[in-house]
């Protein structure tokens, strides 16, 4: 399979990249699903689908009022709790140096700190602490998304973002990453570390499910 255009770790998280109003961005945030979406829609849009295999935010060049994005969301604790595990995997990646501890970890590393919200608002500056007003901007650009897809139901939701986008039926999802092993049973004060710095995120999360609730 065509894997789409690759490019460097030095572009990724980049707000500063440029589209088109005829092609559609992915807002894809690490271990939400995003591997199996991209795969399946690149080899149907091509060109036409912008950041297929980055993480990358909205563009401070492309407000998602005259541009076309979508997005995945996952409940960003087992987001968290995924992504943590997954860096204690991979022994040469960016943050494994922090996977010793999971404190540490969550101190560390800001990737598994209020990222929806810090991508939805166009703040990937690492150094900067998400706000109020991050909060407010990353919920106003979440209701202009083109589509909004939740990781629970993601064969459902990808076929009809399929549909939205290419005008054909999507008959079966292939799933594209293979399931690790970790125990997917959050300790208590695990969790609850998590919770306290994805305050911002599990909001954004719970507007999603809650819209997917009503709409199915």
């Amino acid at each position: 399979m065509d894997k789409g255009p690759l490019d460097s770790f030095g572009r990724m998280h980049d707000r500063s990249y440029r589209f088109s109003k005829n092609q559609v961005a992915f807002i894809h945030l690490p271990k939400s699903g995003g591997t199996t979406v991209w795969r399946t829609l690149y080899p149907a849009l091509n060109s036409s689908l912008v950041n297929p295999n980055l993480h990358r935010p909205i563009s401070i060049h492309c407000n998602p009022s005259d541009y076309k994005y979508f997005i995945w969301i996952r409940d960003p604790r087992e987001r968290a709790w995924s992504y943590y595990h997954m860096q204690k995997r991979l022994l040469d990646d960016t943050w494994h140096r922090f996977s010793y501890n999971f404190e540490v970890f969550m101190d560390s590393v800001w990737e598994v700190n209020n990222v929806l919200t810090r991508y939805l608002s166009a703040n990937s500056d690492n150094l900067s602490e998400v706000n109020d007003g991050h909060f407010d901007l990353a919920f106003q650009n979440l209701q202009k998304m083109l589509f909004v897809g939740l990781f629970e139901i993601l064969e459902y939701d990808l076929k009809r973002l399929y549909k939205l986008l290419t005008g054909n039926e999507l008959y079966e999802v292939s799933h594209l990453m293979q399931q690790s092993e970790y125990d997917r049973n959050i300790p208590k004060d695990y969790l609850s570390l998590i919770e306290d710095k994805n305050v911002y995120d599990i909001k954004l999360y719970d507007c999603v499910k809650l819209e997917a609730l009503r709409s199915r």
